[in-house]
């Protein structure tokens, strides 16, 4: 007796949920913050971000060490990535 207790509650609510899910409209994914799915009304401005050369990745312009080198930028997420850098153009071979 009461295991058909049991399973008339489990197949009421995968029924529940089916009924659910098939009546429920469509929603967006949810992203995490930061992930490029803020609103287009977010009072945060989007930072410009900079390309690492040597990582390659883009970081946040404010957080980039800069370095020129005959007249053109050159943006490093780290010490380390600049220094990389600099050993390639001084000693390129």
């Amino acid at each position: 007796m009461i295991l058909k207790i049991i399973f008339l509650a489990v197949a009421l609510y995968g029924a529940y949920r089916l009924i659910k899910v098939i009546t429920e409209p469509e929603k967006e994914p949810r992203r995490p913050q930061g992930m490029g799915g803020g609103n287009a009304n977010s009072s945060m401005p989007e930072e410009e971000t900079v390309y690492d050369e040597v990582c390659l990745k883009y970081i946040p312009k404010s957080l980039a060490l800069e370095y020129e080198h005959m007249g053109k930028k050159y943006y490093f997420c780290s010490g380390e990535c600049r220094q990389k850098f600099l050993d390639t153009i001084n000693n390129p071979y």
